[in-house]
């Protein structure tokens, strides 16, 4: 089953928007996300971040860079919180 939603998060006292795609197949749960705009683009390439699970943001390890993993904490917070909300 594939869910698509918006969500919103804060980031160096700003506000951005993303796109997030969860396609889940048994029991794994695999989560896209397109950051709008192009203000990441030199973190994570067209703006796409992918990851496994839940946390799986925390697993992302191509990040030697504390900002981007700031981030990515950040987006990864901002979809474990909007899932919380949904019915």
């Amino acid at each position: 089953m594939a869910r698509v939603f918006t969500t919103s998060f804060e980031f160096n006292h700003r506000q951005y928007d993303a796109i997030v795609t969860v396609l889940t197949q048994g029991e794994q749960v695999n989560f896209t996300i397109k950051i709008l705009g192009d203000n990441f683009h030199d973190f994570f390439p067209n703006g796409e971040i992918a990851y496994t699970g839940t946390t799986g943001f925390e697993q992302v390890d191509a990040f030697d860079n504390t900002v981007a993993q700031s981030l990515l904490r950040k987006v990864g917070e901002a979809v474990r919180h909007h899932l919380v909300l949904l019915p």
